[in-house]
């Protein structure tokens, strides 16, 4: 309720106070218009004055911004022709950087170019060679692969390598001989003259033992001399070596064939180098051998009776001409023969001891023949098993070897194998032949006895019944009544099928 008398009482003030401004305001308000009707006034005339001048410096002005313009118009050609002349510079730049791009890749394709051919040339250099042009061809690789020297030494560096090796090529047309040193087999190094001569390079030293051919001798860096086999001529190498003429031993395996002359080593030296195990294994060999022929001999020497001669022997003996037969009998030698001769004693005994004492002589030539036959199969079968020993001790001494030194040399790690191999080799050397000769003196052996039980059979089947009956000529006393003592029958073993006993007769005959 306050509020709005207060609001009024404030708004009449103002509005007093406005007024009276308002008068005042008039008053100045004449002045300023008077300021600036003079000031207008002023600006007209200064206006006036502007445009007479600017009218005065308006065609110098028009002249000058007319050559400004030509001057900008040559600036702007000018700019243009810079441009121009920018832009065929980096093309030209551009250029110019792509040409030693490629340059650069065709100078690192020589370079590698060259640096594989001298790899290639190093490893076809013969051992022998590298005494000639090993320095040489080594300082300039080093020389082509220090990146400290600046790229033309590099290249001529590289070009010098080829000259190198265009060089030796020239001087090895028609041959070449040089000096040098060797190793001759003795491990001795001399001095001495290489001749080369296509892929063959010979030495010739001081003496013979220094001539031979040359070759690279794993582990050594030394050209070794490989010995020429005895027989061969080998005067020619020094002659030629020092001449330039004469005639030379030529070998077209390149060495090989002498290799392989000196890797077959003789019986003897395979058995030292078999070592301890060669003792028993060749000591059954021997004893193996000699049973063999022993029983081959002892067997070769036994008589068949012919069938004529026994059916002579078995009628003189039916009709009671005992001495007759006993003769026929003893010519017979070996254990047939004593069969025969045991028959004709016995045969006016009964029959059932007839054929124990054939059989018991069957018996005894079967024992006889096959003695010693075992040991034969015995080496066989243990022949194998002792070269399987030796093998394995080689063995345990080559690893022990590997295990010291290291395999830095295979050929060394081969040679122990094929070494401790050899006593393997004899094992099958003894066991085949040991093999083969029991099977072939059993068979021999069993042939016998099969043909004394065939013609124990048939001396029975021709044995006259009436025999028993009959007294012997050497024993007329009459029989005293003792019973015979029962003994079991003659059981031979059959032949099989119809095979023709002696005299033609069928086994079931």
């Amino acid at each position: 309720m306050n509020t709005i008398p207060r609001i009024l009482w404030a708004s009449l003030l103002v509005l007093g106070t406005g007024m009276s401004g308002l008068a005042q305001e008039k008053a100045s308000l004449d002045t300023v218009v008077s300021r600036l009707e003079n000031r207008m006034a002023q600006a007209t005339e200064q206006l006036a004055e502007v445009r007479k001048q600017i009218q005065t410096e308006r065609a110098p002005l028009a002249e000058q911004r007319n050559a400004l313009e030509n001057d900008l118009i040559k600036v702007r050609k000018e700019y243009d022709e810079v441009l121009s002349v920018r832009s065929a510079r980096e093309l030209d730049v551009s250029n110019m950087e792509r040409q030693i791009g490629d340059k650069k890749k065709q100078n690192q394709f020589l370079m590698d170019l060259i640096d594989e051919y001298t790899r290639a040339l190093e490893n076809s250099l013969h051992i022998s060679e590298s005494q000639r042009y090993g320095n040489r061809l080594s300082e300039l690789r080093l020389t082509a692969e220090n990146p400290n020297h600046s790229l033309e030494n590099q290249f001529l560096a590289r070009f010098s390598i080829v000259d190198l090796s265009t060089n030796r090529i020239d001087d090895n047309i028609g041959g070449a001989i040089f000096q040098g040193t060797a190793k001759n087999p003795d491990g001795l190094i001399g001095e001495g003259k290489f001749l080369l001569l296509g892929p063959t390079v010979y030495f010739a030293g001081e003496n013979d033992s220094f001539v031979g051919l040359v070759d690279a001798q794993p582990g050594s860096n030394e050209p070794a001399i490989t010995a020429i086999p005895e027989g061969i001529d080998i005067s020619g190498v020094s002659q030629v070596a020092n001449t330039g003429a004469g005639s030379l031993p030529l070998d077209i395996t390149l060495g090989t064939a002498i290799r392989v002359i000196e890797t077959q080593g003789t019986i003897w030296e395979e058995i030292k180098i078999g070592g301890a195990v060669m003792v028993p294994l060749l000591g059954l060999a021997g004893a193996s051998l000699l049973i063999a022929l022993i029983k081959w001999f002892q067997m070769s020497r036994i008589k068949r009776i012919p069938y004529k001669r026994f059916d002579f022997m078995m009628r003189h003996l039916n009709e009671g001409r005992d001495a007759e037969a006993r003769a026929i009998a003893e010519k017979t030698k070996g254990p047939i023969g004593e069969m025969l001769e045991e028959g004709v004693a016995h045969a006016h005994q009964p029959r059932g001891l007839i054929e124990e004492v054939l059989y018991e002589q069957v018996l005894r030539a079967k024992a006889n023949l096959n003695s010693l036959l075992p040991f034969i199969k015995i080496t066989a079968a243990a022949a194998p098993l002792l070269g399987l020993l030796g093998t394995v001790s080689g063995m345990i001494n080559t690893f022990r070897l590997i295990t010291l030194f290291g395999t830095g040399d295979a050929s060394k790690f081969a040679s122990g194998i094929s070494e401790a191999l050899i006593t393997t080799k004899w094992g099958l050397i003894v066991a085949i032949p040991s093999l083969l000769l029991a099977a072939y003196l059993t068979r021999k052996a069993k042939g016998i006895v099969d043909d004394m039980e065939k013609l124990g059979i048939r001396f029975m089947n021709h044995l006259s019944p009436d025999m028993e009956k009959k007294p012997s000529p050497d024993n007329d006393s009459a029989d005293d009544g003792e019973p015979e003592p029962q003994t079991p029958p003659f059981k031979p073993i059959p032949p099989k099928g119809d095979d023709p006993l002696p005299g033609g007769a069928p086994a079931n005959a």
